[in-house]
Parts: structure tokens; C-alpha cells; sequence
């Protein structure tokens, strides 16, 4: 994780800014990239630790 995103309203986390792996083309991730990290919502995240883990 290299950043996140808060909704300046409410205060929350909305999305977590991660650095993407080489040889992993973005284009066919569901996410938005932000300036060259893929923006996960924090919806689709079950934890956090060495690895993101994602919700299915």
C-alpha cells in the first residue's frame, strides 16, 4: 500500500492507493489507476498485511 484516499465529508477511508507488481498490466484490473497506483475500494478489502487480501 503506498497511499489511501479519504472523503473529505466523512472522514473514511474510501480507497487504498497500491503499488501494482511488474508484469501485471492494470488494464485488466476493475479498478482506476491514480498517478501509475491502483485505487482498490476499501469495500473490496478483507485485510491488510504483507499482501492486500481481497473480498470476494
Amino acid at each position: 500500500m503506498a497511499d489511501f484516499r479519504i472523503d473529505l465529508d466523512t472522514g473514511d477511508v474510501v480507497a487504498l492507493l497500491v503499488s501494482i507488481e511488474s508484469g501485471i498490466d492494470p488494464t485488466f484490473l476493475p479498478w482506476p489507476t491514480v498517478e501509475g497506483l491502483l485505487s482498490v475500494p476499501v469495500a473490496e478489502v478483507a485485510s491488510i498485511g504483507s499482501a492486500i487480501q481481497l473480498s470476494r
